[in-house]
């Protein structure tokens, strides 16, 4: 892939991953036979579940940030506040692609 086709949060939904871990506590901690959490060591308990659903937070590597730019044309038939006498066709001005890329 290339650094302009990868999107972020693009393959799942954050939301319903979080949501779907949510419900996956509430059915891990209803499972805990009652012996068990009488006997249990709360913390070591609570390890062994968050074991199970956690979710990696994502790691941003600042060190490799990148910037580039380069000229290019930009089509702005489209574009409300420009005069174009025919907007069915490409109207293009100079412009200037920025791109920032963000590893993580």
């Amino acid at each position: 892939m290339t650094r302009e086709s990868t999107l972020l949060f693009n393959a799942y939904d954050l939301d319903l991953v979080l949501q779907a871990q949510g419900k996956k506590i509430k059915e891990l901690t209803s499972a805990v036979p009652a012996e068990e959490l009488r006997d249990a060591d709360i913390s070591e308990l609570i390890a062994k579940i968050e074991k199970e659903i956690r979710v990696e937070p994502l790691e941003l590597l600042e060190d490799d940030i990148s910037v580039d730019q380069k000229e290019t044309k930009v089509d702005v038939s489209h574009d409300p506040m420009r005069h174009v006498s025919d907007r069915s066709r490409p109207s293009y001005v100079d412009g200037l692609r920025v791109s920032y890329y963000v590893p993580f």
